[in-house]
C-alpha cells in the first residue's frame, strides 16, 4: 500500500499501532520520495486468522477519508494486496504460502466479489481510500 500525504510535507512514520504490526516507511529514489507499509511481525504458524494486514489497511483508509485529517491524503492499494489480507484474516497465512493453483483460484474469486460489490477490477487495480472503506465488510468488520 502506498501513502499519499498532503502536498505542504507533512508525513508520518514508523507503527500507527503496535499489536497489527504494520509500519509506515519512507523510501526515496532519486527526488522522489514515496511512503509504503511494511510487515514488521512474522506469521504466527499457530494462529487460525491474522486480522493485523486488513485492520491496518482499513485504519489507513479511515485516516485518509477523515476530513479532520490533513496529513493523509488518500492510499493506493492493488486488488491483489486486499486479497492477501482476505486470506490472511481468514487463513492466518498470506496468499503466497499457498500453491500457484489455489492463489490463482483464489484470486479470480475474491476479484469477482471485489467487482460485484464496487466496479469491474483486475488483480493488478489500484484502488483508493475511499474504494476501501466500501469493502470493510469484506476485510472483516
Amino acid at each position: 500500500m502506498e501513502i499519499l500525504f498532503d502536498k505542504d510535507g507533512s508525513s508520518i512514520t514508523g507503527m500507527l499501532n503496535k499489536k497489527d504490526g504494520y509500519a509506515i516507511q519512507r523510501t526515496k529514489r532519486g527526488s522522489k520520495t514515496r511512503y509504503y507499509s511494511a510487515r514488521r511481525v512474522p506469521y504466527s504458524i499457530m494462529r487460525d486468522t491474522d486480522p493485523r494486514h486488513a485492520r491496518f489497511l482499513l485504519a489507513v483508509a479511515r485516516m485518509a477519508v477523515n476530513t479532520n485529517n490533513l496529513v493523509i491524503k488518500d492510499i493506493r492499494v492493488t486488488v491483489r494486496e486486499v486479497i492477501d489480507a482476505r486470506v490472511s484474516l481468514v487463513s492466518g497465512v498470506p496468499l503466497s504460502q499457498y500453491c500457484k493453483d489455489v492463489q490463482k483460484r483464489s484470486l479470480q474469486i475474491f476479484t469477482n466479489t471485489i467487482s460485484l460489490q464496487l466496479r469491474k477490477v483486475k488483480p493488478s487495480s489500484v484502488l483508493n481510500a475511499k474504494d476501501i472503506i466500501k469493502l470493510h465488510k469484506f476485510l472483516g468488520e
